[in-house]
C-alpha cells in the first residue's frame, strides 16, 4: 500500500500560454482531422475503391492507416511539447 510520502508528484512550472495553445492545437489536429479522416476512409471508401491496390493492400486501407499513424504521431509529439 502506498501513502502520499512514498512518491513525489512533479508539477510543470515552465508551462507557458504558448505551450498550452500548441498542445491544444496538436490535439485538435489529431482528433478532429486525422482520426475522423481515417475513420471516414475506412467506412466509406472501402466500397468505392474496390480493386484499387497499393503495394498489395487495398488503397482505402493504406490511406486510412496513414491517417491513423499521423494521428498517433501528433499525439506522441504533443507529449514532448507539454
Amino acid at each position: 500500500m502506498f501513502s502520499g510520502n512514498d512518491f513525489a508528484i512533479c508539477y510543470a512550472t515552465h508551462v507557458t500560454g504558448t505551450l498550452v495553445k500548441l498542445h491544444g492545437a496538436f490535439m485538435v489536429a489529431a482528433w478532429m482531422f486525422a482520426a475522423s479522416c481515417g475513420i471516414l476512409f475506412a467506412r466509406y471508401f472501402r466500397l468505392t475503391w474496390v480493386g484499387k491496390q497499393f503495394m498489395g493492400k487495398d488503397l482505402w486501407f493504406v490511406v486510412s492507416l496513414s491517417f491513423k499513424k499521423f494521428q498517433l504521431s501528433l499525439e506522441q509529439f504533443k507529449e514532448f511539447v507539454f
